[in-house]
């Protein structure tokens, strides 16, 4: 959703070192040819990746390896938190100060104002797709896009989640547990769990609630009260289980049957 938008040199280098870890001894032609990279890019990166000591990088014989021992999901975060568009988004959507300022921007980034201006402007463009837009510094528009976006940059791009409270961590093994019980499948892959757990997540810890949710309406056309009461059981036993004690209106259960009505299997309904 946000690859396309991320700076073509953290993706290439991203698709570049997945594609020598699951083909060990590639030459730098076939490494083109697979990634669809021009050749000058591919050996210009390589050069650079070569150079980079997080990266167990290697070439022997015009053949490149990377140590199997390589945690490369750690080596992508890395190359993620470089990205001055991805933290730049992660910091506007997660921004509730209507007093900060670029310049104030700039020393938390660590990037210079010229630098934080131009990102913004980018930033601007790319959050049109999501019918969105920044005012002082905070991303505003509607509420369930903000949360997505929040969730994509902490499960895809590994961004830490915002506001984090040791009372309210959330259990990835208790949600798929409790799921699997009120919808009775167990067709929920891992990373739409964790997916779904940071939507969870971020529903419970942000205060405000817009009503103007894209599709609502959809979830009239299925077994509404049926669903709405499984998911209601799902919040309020994951609610009990995790020691939650503040309590939710119709509003926020309205949010969850949202979440849960676009993350789980179609055919449940």
């Amino acid at each position: 959703m946000l690859d396309k938008f991320i700076e073509p040199t953290i993706n290439r280098k991203i698709i570049i070192t997945e594609a020598i870890y699951t083909n060990p001894g590639i030459n730098l032609e076939r490494l083109a040819k697979l990634t669809s990279i021009n050749l000058q890019s591919t050996r210009r990166l390589l050069k650079e990746l070569l150079n980079d000591s997080q990266l167990s990088l290697t070439k022997q014989n015009k053949q490149y390896y990377i140590d199997p021992e390589q945690d490369l999901v750690a080596y992508h975060t890395n190359l993620y938190q470089q990205s001055p568009f991805l933290t730049f988004l992660y910091f506007v959507l997660t921004n509730h100060n209507q007093n900060v300022s670029v310049t104030n921007i700039s020393f938390v980034l660590n990037r210079s104002v010229s630098s934080v201006y131009e990102t913004r402007r980018f930033t601007q463009q790319v959050l049109k797709h999501f019918d969105l837009t920044i005012h002082k510094n905070m991303v505003t528009g509607n509420e369930l896009n903000q949360r997505l976006l929040i969730s994509l940059l902490i499960t895809k791009y590994h961004f830490d989640a915002a506001e984090s409270d040791a009372s309210t961590q959330f259990n990835n093994n208790l949600l798929t547990q409790l799921t699997r019980e009120q919808f009775q499948t167990n067709e929920l892959l891992p990373e739409n769990n964790r997916f779904l757990l940071n939507l969870i997540n971020i529903g419970f810890k942000r205060s405000k609630y817009s009503h103007n949710l894209p599709n609502l309406a959809l979830i009239n056309h299925f077994q509404q009260t049926q669903f709405m009461h499984r998911v209601k059981n799902v919040i309020n036993n994951y609610r009990q289980q995790i020691h939650l004690s503040s309590s939710l209106n119709s509003h926020d259960y309205q949010y969850f049957t949202y979440v849960f009505f676009h993350c789980l299997p179609i055919y449940l309904f």
